[in-house]
């Protein structure tokens, strides 16, 4: 399948692509892409927006904007039964919409695991809770004799194998039906296998040891065990924001240096201008999954990584690339990423310190119908217990990402005194994925880690100077490169 950002878009104005708008009075047939939990509280940034030109009612667009509205239930997969882990949030900056990041395989399998978080309970706990399920699987698997690592292990795996399964329809619907129809997908039968093989493979080699272990410690360690854990897991998601964009993610995509040119300049001068080193500068063959452009960041100190997905440097001009970008620089300057690994790191103490406390509290598990308390139930009521306090936390860091969105936009303003720029690449990447314009307030509150984009838009109109407003040329694949002064 040709990528769409490959064929020239028609002229006229009965272009779909250029019905969108980004007026105060957009419809409220906007498209939309809600953000799953798991997504917004993680530290990707959206970059939402549309075209610069009016929707005039078109009927062919609405349409499409209704369907895909219609389509979000079904888009993302529904967590059937907890996958227990500490290690559950993207922890890499990432350039993205408001859609999950399906795009990229690596960075659920890798980046995943650079910053902790509690597990969170699933749609499917209940119902399994209230079938009797845990206190069967529990029986069953004590039933085997084996010693309390070995029979964790098996509990977990089972739950988390049942979870998969039941998943796995819903991922290929989304996949093959869903962005089929919205001119998303280039994902083959054959990489959405191999991916899924890969997938079970990283989550085997990486996810198996770190159950052992967090088992082991809590069953031999004393009283002082959700220290050690809690110690041992910050570690290892440092660890992992070195290893994973070198040795994980090209399992899944070709990382590609970027070839030298007027991008590469313009990014590496920006960069050198602001005092951020770099190790690399990637491009990665994003357009073999989906059509849609994106772009992260990975590691620290002087070991980060940019890397783009070829469809975003295909759609985007030069100047709008490195106002996108230093945007995420922002992030680095300003300590965000350090005040988001923090505030993980003590939401995840803060659950082991808690679940050391109620894992010797016999009525939780009565309660779940499990006769003898195990640690490896324990973890799955107790997250279910505390999944109120998780729901005041997630608004909290929300809130404080939002804030950080804002201040990151600015940092880009003022670095590259092109607001107007960012502001396009906004609209450009939310045109692309069908991106929710004018989300519900309360929503945005509820789950949203960066604010609305026609927000943001505005905001930056606002801060630049009207007379630098004006874009030349901001429709999708019109105009050249021409080059930002920075």
């Amino acid at each position: 399948m040709i990528s769409p950002s490959t064929v020239p878009e028609p002229e006229g104005p009965e272009t779909i692509a250029e019905k969108a708008t980004i007026a105060a009075s957009c419809p409220a047939t906007a498209p939309s892409c809600s953000v799953p939990k798991e997504i917004s509280a993680a530290s990707c940034w959206s970059t939402a927006s549309t075209s610069d030109s009016a929707s005039d009612g078109d009927p062919s667009y609405e349409t499409a904007v209704a369907e895909r509205i219609a389509s979000d239930f079904w888009s993302a997969t529904p967590p059937l039964l907890p996958l227990v882990s500490v290690l559950t949030q993207p922890g890499a900056a990432v350039i993205v919409t408001d859609c999950p990041i399906s795009t990229v395989p690596a960075l659920g399998a890798a980046m995943a695991l650079s910053r902790p978080r509690p597990p969170r309970t699933t749609p499917g706990t209940i119902p399994f809770w209230l079938a009797g399920g845990f206190g069967w699987l529990d029986g069953v698997v004590r039933g085997w004799q084996l010693n309390p690592i070995w029979t964790g292990l098996i509990f977990l795996i089972i739950l988390v194998a049942a979870r998969g399964i039941l998943g796995l329809p819903f991922d290929i619907y989304g996949t093959f039906v869903i962005e089929e129809r919205f001119g998303f997908n280039h994902t083959s039968p054959g990489t959405f296998v191999l991916d899924l093989l890969k997938g079970l493979a990283v989550g085997a080699v990486i996810g198996l040891p770190l159950m052992a272990g967090f088992l082991a410690l809590f069953t031999y360690a004393g009283r002082f065990a959700w220290l050690y854990v809690w110690a041992a897991v910050v570690a290892f998601s440092i660890v992992m924001q070195i290893v994973a964009p070198a040795v994980i993610m090209p399992l899944f995509n070709k990382f590609t240096p970027l070839a030298d040119g007027e991008l590469k300049d313009a990014i590496m001068a920006y960069t050198k201008r602001v005092g951020f080193p770099l190790e690399g500068l990637f491009s990665i063959d994003a357009s073999r999954r989906s059509s849609k452009g994106n772009a992260f960041f990975t590691g620290f100190g002087k070991r980060k990584r940019i890397a783009l997905f070829d469809t975003l440097i295909e759609r985007h001009p030069t100047d709008e690339l490195v106002t996108v970008l230093a945007h995420e620089v922002g992030h680095y300057k300003k300590r965000h990423v350090l005040i988001g690994t923090i505030e993980s790191a003590v939401e995840t103490g803060l659950f082991l310190g808690l679940f050391s406390v109620f894992l010797h509290q016999s009525g939780l598990f009565t309660a779940f119908g499990v006769k003898t308390p195990g640690i490896w139930t324990g973890v799955i009521f107790v997250a279910v217990l505390l999944e109120l306090l998780q729901l005041v936390l997630s608004v909290g860091g929300a809130a404080l990402s939002r804030r950080h969105e804002r201040e990151a936009d600015r940092f880009a303003l003022d670095t590259t005194g092109r607001g107007d720029l960012l502001a396009s690449g906004l609209k450009r990447l939310s045109k692309d994925s069908l991106s929710n314009l004018t989300p519900h307030p309360f929503y945005v509150w509820l789950n949203y880690s960066h604010p609305p984009t026609l927000e943001r838009v505005k905001a930056l109109e606002a801060a630049a100077p009207r007379w630098r407003m004006a874009d030349s040329d901001s429709r999708p694949g019109g105009g050249g490169r021409s080059r930002v002064r920075i």
